[in-house]
């Protein structure tokens, strides 16, 4: 039997989208790599991705989230926020994929090569699995996918869950605590880090010591640390740990080749907010789209390489290629703030109208809300952080040419 697509990962990103592509009636067949769980702990906005219909995958859900910006300074955002049940997400796409007759085969893929009525992807046991279109889901290093360049920016984080002796309330997490008094390593203030927290119910907590974007990566021994350093500050001690989390992503990967044969989704296709280093709610809303719009075009004829094609240009229409040069070129003035400066911003960030700030974190946000999120910034801004904003200002003229140009 012929395949329509095969897709290499079985993350969120590559699952999701056979899927999509399954129940359109696509023959599928996935390359899925190795059979472990997925690692990340997903945090979500929960009205985003309840409105993407996946809200039935939704673990603990936290009526409010906040920003601590001082010892008694706390905004809170009146957004709810989410962790995701990945191992209830998993099980149930594998289950529809079975029910769909989705093959999957736990295999890496190698290579792939290309020829006019199609792609032919060898894994890695020589074996060869020839489709119409091949997608790339196999994350931040993407197994088949081109990229030219490699990364500057990251944001990492090391967190630990278990049972623990503390305060925070159940029904609130904590965006980021920007707090430093704790710190006292080498890297000093200069490096500015942030506790992400979500009371899981009870004495059960998960905690993050995290860098929101850095180059380079703030090293996991330095998270660490600083974690056990605010951690005993803040008079909470853990008796047990059941599970510690690292996590390191790059903030401004190169776009891939939108030209190239191989499509892309979720990490490999560079979807990551450079601005929050989000990119599931993202991958499972462009899931649909990608599948109609290479369904549609393979259904009329026309050759796969067009095909392809075409559907670059759904994974990163130009809107959203001019929308990430602005987003990136925040993330840039980030990651050369000092932990005070930092705090300044994000104090200027929330004072924004919060359908500005909402806009400006979304992964759906609009090229428009963008430009006016940046805009009230600079006007609420205190004299500091201004300064910082008009410091940037020699390299907008480039940014913009490339927002003009579509950015690409």
């Amino acid at each position: 039997m012929a395949i329509d697509v095969v897709i290499a990962g079985s993350g969120p990103a590559g699952l999701a989208t056979a899927a999509a592509f399954a129940e359109r009636g696509a023959r599928v067949r996935v390359l899925g790599g190795n059979d472990r769980p997925w690692a990340p702990g997903y945090g979500v906005w929960a009205d985003r991705f309840e409105a993407l219909g996946w809200g039935a995958f939704l673990g603990p859900v936290w009526r409010d989230a906040e920003v601590v910006l001082a010892d008694g300074e706390t905004r809170r955002l009146g957004r709810r926020y989410a962790r995701v049940a990945k191992r209830r997400m998993r099980s149930h796409l594998f289950d529809r994929l079975d029910a769909l007759g989705v093959e999957l085969v736990w295999r890496h893929a190698g290579s792939v090569s290309h020829r006019p009525q199609g792609s032919v992807v060898t894994d890695e046991h020589g074996d060869t699995h020839a489709a119409a279109v091949v997608i790339d889901a196999t994350g931040h290093r993407p197994a088949l996918a081109r990229r030219v360049g490699e990364p500057s920016l990251f944001q990492a984080a090391y967190g630990q869950a278990g049972i623990a002796d503390h305060t925070w309330s159940d029904d609130v997490m904590t965006f980021m605590d920007l707090r430093t008094d704790h710190v006292q390593d080498a890297l000093g203030p200069q490096a500015p880090t942030f506790l992400y927290v979500k009371p899981m119910g009870g004495a059960r907590v998960f905690v993050e010591e995290t860098s929101l974007v850095r180059g380079p990566a703030v090293p996991f021994s330095v998270l660490r640390a600083r974690l056990a350093a605010r951690l005993d500050r803040l008079g909470v001690v853990f008796r047990a740990v059941d599970d510690t989390e690292l996590c390191l992503i790059p903030m401004d990967a190169p776009l891939p080749d939108l030209d190239q044969r191989v499509l892309a989704t979720g990490g490999a296709a560079s979807l990551v907010h450079p601005a929050t280093g989000y990119q599931l709610s993202r991958a499972l809303a462009l899931a649909p789209a990608l599948a109609e719009g290479v369904l549609d075009g393979l259904g009329t004829g026309t050759d796969p390489a067009h095909v392809v094609r075409d559907a670059w240009r759904v994974v990163w229409p130009d809107e959203a290629l001019r929308r990430r040069e602005l987003l990136l070129f925040g993330a840039r003035l980030l990651a050369t703030l000092s932990a005070a400066d930092q705090r300044a911003f994000f104090r200027s960030f929330f004072d924004i109208p919060g359908a500005l700030w909402r806009a400006y974190l979304s992964d759906d946000g609009s090229l428009a809300d963008t430009i006016r999120a940046m805009a009230a910034l600079l006007c609420v801004a205190d004299a500091r952080t201004r300064w910082h904003l008009v410091r940037s200002g020699p390299r907008l003229p480039a940014v913009l040419a490339r927002v003009a140009g579509g950015g690409a």
